[in-house]
């Protein structure tokens, strides 16, 4: 049993849960694990570099959450923690940096709970889990929406009358600390970040674009919630609000059926009438809802990385990220094509190796997939409030 001093991080996600331990300087891996499929039959738990998988139902994310740690129990036995830190999805106003979790800050982000109804509560709950078995704990927040509290007033604000407007009503994008990651392994490689426009598809069950010139955040796909932007596993994506309008008066839905259709029932999972994985998306392709499922989410971010490149008046770098983005060589080729008057282009051979330059020598932009790591941006944040870096 190991019981050295360490820093533990939750990266809590619409489905999963990620468990990852870092040494003291936040700059090394020690161990990680997942919770997958959470709330669904087919959830497992997954050690990683160990090579075990646990099939197991995972009814609830406390249950997740107990999994984890009791996995986590068999390697770190009594360790003395020197904090641990959580991914939240939302900050709303008050949040641009990360916190200390003090009762206080626990009942903001409680508040904040409704913005982000598929992320928020359980990362809450990972609060409740670490506090449960280590109350003495120093706990931190990192929230995904600070990468975007560069974005210019053009790209926060809301063309809607102000009275209906509240502190919290604007674009905010989110994200963020996958973006951060990206750029950090970036400057890690020797890349001028600053000079560059940089374009991040973080493509996965949840989905967005960043565009990012002079190392900042000037503009992304999502706004206001994580349904904004590109269709997702099971979130709408832009649609007209004309629709939704539409749809409240025409039949008996309660705004809590319609926010539980937009968020689990809707995307992905709705075109194609199953469960929105891109995996079982591609094994179907064949059958015309899911090949229509797969047409949509790839011209939606062919769209979207035209319009981000707007935004920073051209491209130099394209990334991709994510599940989708790091594994998904078909997506990736159909996302491109058609992209050529960017200057995007991609070597076929390098494509299908998932290696991580992806585009020919010559190419006006370098394209890439890159993996993210969120986990380690939140270890640096937890480093940097606890003294230890």
């Amino acid at each position: 049993m190991l019981t050295e001093v360490g820093i533990l991080v939750f990266n809590t996600g619409s489905s999963s849960i990620r468990l990852a331990v870092f040494d003291s300087a936040a700059r090394t891996r020690l161990w990680s694990a997942r919770a997958e499929s959470v709330g669904r039959q087919d959830g497992r738990i997954v050690i990683e570099g160990a090579g075990l998988s646990l099939p197991c139902e995972i009814d609830t994310f406390d249950a997740g959450f107990d999994l984890l740690l009791t996995q986590l129990g068999q390697t770190y036995d009594d360790a003395t923690w020197l904090g641990v830190g959580h991914r939240f999805v939302h900050g709303g106003e008050a949040f641009s940096a990360p916190q200390i979790i003090t009762g206080e800050i626990e009942q903001r982000l409680q508040s904040l709970a409704p913005l982000a109804p598929l992320h928020m509560p359980q990362s809450l709950a990972g609060v409740a889990a670490v506090r449960k078995r280590w109350p003495h704990a120093s706990q931190v927040a990192s929230f995904d929406t600070a990468f975007h509290a560069s974005l210019p007033a053009r790209a926060r604000v809301l063309a809607l009358p102000q009275e209906l407007l509240g502190a919290e009503v604007r674009r905010y994008g989110f994200h963020g600390l996958s973006y951060q990651s990206i750029l950090l392994a970036l400057t890690e490689a020797g890349v001028e970040v600053e000079g560059e426009r940089i374009l991040i598809a973080h493509l996965g069950a949840g989905a967005s674009m960043c565009a990012i010139a002079g190392g900042q955040s000037v503009e992304t796909t999502m706004g206001f919630s994580t349904l904004a932007g590109l269709p997702m596993a099971t979130r709408c994506g832009d649609i007209d609000p004309g629709a939704l309008l539409h749809i409240l008066a025409d039949t008996s839905l309660s705004p809590n059926e319609l926010r539980r259709a937009l968020y689990q029932d809707s995307g992905l999972k709705a075109l194609a009438g199953l469960d929105g994985d891109m995996k079982q998306l591609l094994a179907h392709r064949l059958e015309p809802a899911a090949a229509l499922a797969i047409e949509v989410f790839c011209y939606a971010a062919r769209r979207s990385i035209a319009s981000l490149a707007a935004a920073m008046g051209g491209l130099d770098r394209l990334v991709f990220t994510g599940g989708i983005g790091e594994r998904a060589d078909a997506i990736r080729t159909e996302i491109c094509a058609g992209l050529e008057f960017l200057g995007v282009e991609l070597d076929a051979r390098a494509n299908s190796a998932g290696q991580t330059k992806l585009s020919p020598e010559g190419a006006r932009v370098l394209v890439e997939a890159r993996t993210s790591n969120e986990e380690g941006v939140i270890a640096r944040h937890v480093a940097a409030l606890t003294g230890q870096s």
